[in-house]
């Protein structure tokens, strides 16, 4: 008994000892506090409004969010994101709030066996609201399930086709201009799916991962991102030479001592990665966008131009057709 108590101390004293390791980290500002500086961009920022919506597709009812202008004057673009294994909306929709908030209709969803979604097994979870973790616990069984029978590419096209034709927002919406973002697993589908749909996609980014491939068949203009310490650092060298594969337009961004979850929300005040990560992020995102999509031509020099913390490991690079430049 004796034995077990001072088991059960030494559990609890390195937990307490974590606990102030991480609070130290996040009061000293060295992990991630959620801002956007929006002093990166030139588009001005538009009052957006919110739809909950679910949709059919592979037989499951999907649950996905909607992001749109209160300005019902103008057409926008529109952008579809696809988060990651093992994600869920609330950790990814701050980049499509913040997309919508320059102009474009967003929407992001949980592919089937994640999030709100239906999936082979029952919804149990574990949520934790002030870490903004939300985990199913069979979502590592049914991903790869899901994936390979082709259920998060037809997600993705199911979502885009429900968004188009989505009554509150269909006449808010330029069809011609389509962009497509993804990060991790989300980031192979939306390059799996720029390579072989019939549509016309305007731009393309992928965080973390794309399908390598898939990319020398794309089209569209396409963007990658990661960081020196993406998964340690695995993704990093799937990426640089991804980037060799893609066709002109293609941009590269590597950001220094970026993270896999530092791409995400998830783990509130302790997320493990850099203050800046979300920042740089955001604004190549959203140049990409702006450049490709809606034609901003302004938006090249910000596409073009180093910011702090870019990667000092890996070049950061871009190609527009004339050949390979670093960003420094």
């Amino acid at each position: 008994m004796k034995i077990m108590k001072s088991s059960h101390k030494k559990v609890f004293s390195l937990l307490i000892t974590l606990l102030v390791v991480l609070v130290s980290f996040s009061v000293s500002g060295k992990l991630i506090r959620m801002r956007i500086d929006t002093s990166f961009y030139n588009s001005s920022l538009f009052d957006i409004k919110r739809l909950n919506v679910t949709f059919e597709s592979s037989g499951y009812k999907l649950y996905g969010e909607v992001y749109y202008p209160k300005d019902t004057s103008l057409l926008y673009p529109v952008v579809i994101f696809c988060i990651g294994q093992p994600g869920y909306v609330s950790a990814y929709r701050w980049i499509p709030m913040e997309i919508a908030k320059r102009g474009y209709v967003s929407m992001l969803f949980d592919p089937p066996g994640l999030g709100y979604s239906e999936g082979i097994f029952p919804n149990w979870n574990l949520s934790i609201n002030f870490l903004n973790l939300y985990l199913r616990y069979f979502a590592f069984i049914e991903t790869p399930i899901h994936y390979c029978h082709g259920r998060w590419t037809r997600a993705l096209l199911d979502a885009l086709e429900f968004l188009l034709g989505l009554e509150d927002v269909q006449h808010v919406i330029d069809k011609r201009r389509i962009g497509l973002v993804g990060h991790s697993l989300g980031g192979a589908t939306v390059t799996e799916v720029a390579a072989n749909s019939s549509y016309n996609f305007s731009a393309v980014v992928a965080l973390s991962l794309v399908t390598p491939s898939s990319v020398g068949k794309i089209k569209a203009p396409l963007m990658l991102q990661s960081g020196d310490l993406d998964f340690f650092p695995i993704f990093p060298m799937i990426m640089c030479p991804s980037y060799d594969r893609a066709n002109p337009p293609r941009e590269l961004i590597m950001i220094q001592s970026a993270t896999h979850f530092g791409f995400t929300t998830a783990w509130g005040p302790f997320c493990p990665c850099p203050k800046w990560q979300k920042e740089i992020s955001f604004h190549y995102i959203i140049n990409w966008l702006d450049y490709f999509v809606k034609g901003k031509k302004d938006a090249y020099k910000n596409l073009t131009v180093a910011v702090p913390h870019l990667s000092k490991i890996y070049h950061s690079k871009y190609n527009f057709g004339d050949g390979d430049h670093i960003i420094a």
